[in-house]
């Protein structure tokens, strides 16, 4: 039936994907729900009454592989066993925060169970998901008139933002659109001009992605880009489209950062150039050109002054690893957080913002989270955590790999490849382990 409550709650899950598009805040802030917080709560209630009504759920537990069931139940079950440790006999209090950051990863992780049970019989879903996750490409609109982005808030500081508040949650959100043309520009269509405006998208999209000025996304691009290349690559096994496949992707990176608007080329040059975490203040840079930002970056970079004589203190690899140098807080954090699982290898529950204080060259975290969402799952859920989820992650990349290989689910299996291994390595740098966007596409790669 097309009003059943199966096909109206895959539907609103639909449309809840789609509405990713705005996150501003969080509803552990505010204790409003997002938009598409509001639709998973009414899918929720929906799938539910169906699989009661209709006595489905031996359907709904055979929709997801065994062996991630058992993998995601030992997740839980060392999230949990982390918990009661943390409360039993570290004496750490648990605070509503820590609820909130839980129910946020449930959230996440049973949007992509559901996705694996609307698709189980129903192939097209994977195209649907994958369409209503590439909304973001509205935004191409902005590109050539980047006066309105700053006009309607959508640019602040030079950067680009969005429907969101956190330049973090865009760049990620730009991901899978950004795959799904990149993935068509490297295929050959039946008709040519599909492919030239699958190109000239990821241009656009390349631009906005660089426009965030997160960097690790940037990598995260040119790793997924790449392995998209690689995979195509094996399938037509033919040097002229591998080159002409190359140079596509040469074309999109490049003229990608040259339509950066003259305010977007001034702050990602600042930003990716200072890799060391010596941005200059964006104020700064006003009545700069971006050719001068550049120019200063480089400089900054050559001079070898003692560090006391400088503003900027001389950047080197080991520089990184110094608390007293380092302009880059990561290291620092990172290195405060292993310490912890270290000393706790069942894990502390999900203690992300557990009271911290991580002192670094420019001041001092409060409470920063680990900014790495392995390092999270294994402080939250200890090493069986850890390898818990890199289970799962590995079982998805396996299906997509076999997929290649037998040459099936082609075009969005390589969509999904490229988004997964862009996700992959984004979430390297962030704690994003309540990433909707994550979860949906390593559900999406366990059903190709």
């Amino acid at each position: 039936m097309i009003f059943s409550l199966e096909n109206i709650s895959k539907n609103v899950l639909l449309v809840g994907l789609a509405l990713l598009l705005f996150r501003n805040s969080s509803f552990a802030v505010t204790h409003i729900p997002q938009p598409f917080e509001i639709c998973f709560i009414v899918v929720s209630l929906l799938a539910l009454a169906d699989l009661i009504k209709n006595k489905k759920f031996k359907d709904f537990f055979s929709s997801v592989p065994k062996d991630i069931w058992i993998a995601v139940s030992t997740l839980l079950f060392s999230i949990a066993l982390g918990w009661v440790i943390a409360v039993t006999f570290r004496h750490l209090p648990s605070t509503l925060n820590m609820v909130f950051e839980l129910v946020a990863f449930l959230v996440a992780a049973c949007t992509g169970v559901l996705v694996l049970y609307y698709s189980k019989n129903d192939p097209s879903y994977i195209k649907k998901c994958l369409y209503a996750l590439s909304v973001p490409v509205i935004y191409v609109v902005l590109v050539p008139f980047p006066r309105a982005a700053f006009f309607l808030h959508l640019a602040q500081d030079g950067t680009f933002s969005g429907f969101t508040d956190n330049v973090n949650i865009i760049s990620k959100a730009l991901l899978v659109p950004l795959f799904f043309f990149i993935t068509h520009a490297l295929l050959e269509q039946k008709r040519q001009w599909h492919r030239i405006g699958a190109i000239i998208l990821s241009i656009a999209l390349t631009t906005l992605l660089f426009w965030t000025t997160e960097r690790a996304t940037v990598v995260a691009f040119v790793l997924g880009s790449t392995a998209v290349w690689i995979a195509i690559s094996f399938i037509d096994r033919d040097w002229k489209k591998i080159a002409l496949n190359a140079g596509i992707l040469l074309l999109i990176a490049v003229f990608g950062v040259l339509a950066l608007p003259q305010e977007g080329k001034k702050a990602a040059a600042n930003r990716i150039l200072h890799f060391d975490g010596n941005q200059v203040p964006y104020v700064q840079l006003k009545d700069k050109t971006a050719a001068e930002v550049v120019q200063t970056a480089l400089k900054d970079k050559m001079l070898v002054v003692e560090q006391k004589e400088k503003t900027v203190a001389p950047f080197t690899l080991t520089t990184l690893f110094d608390a007293e140098k380092s302009p880059e807080p990561r290291f620092q954090i990172w290195e405060y957080y292993l310490s912890v699982i270290f000393h706790n290898p069942l894990g502390l529950g999900p203690n992300t913002h557990m009271a911290a204080r991580v002192p670094y060259a420019k001041g001092e975290f409060v409470n920063p989270g680990p900014h790495n969402t392995y390092l999270e799952l294994w402080l939250w859920g200890g090493i069986i955590g850890l390898v818990s989820f890199l289970y799962i992650l590995w079982g998805a990349f396996r299906r997509l790999l076999s997929a290649i290989r037998h040459k099936t689910g082609q075009p969005f299996v390589f969509v999904l490849l490229g988004s997964l291994v862009a996700f992959s390595i984004a979430i390297f740098f962030n704690d994003s382990v309540s990433s909707v966007w994550f979860w949906t596409i390593v559900a999406l790669s366990f059903r190709v």
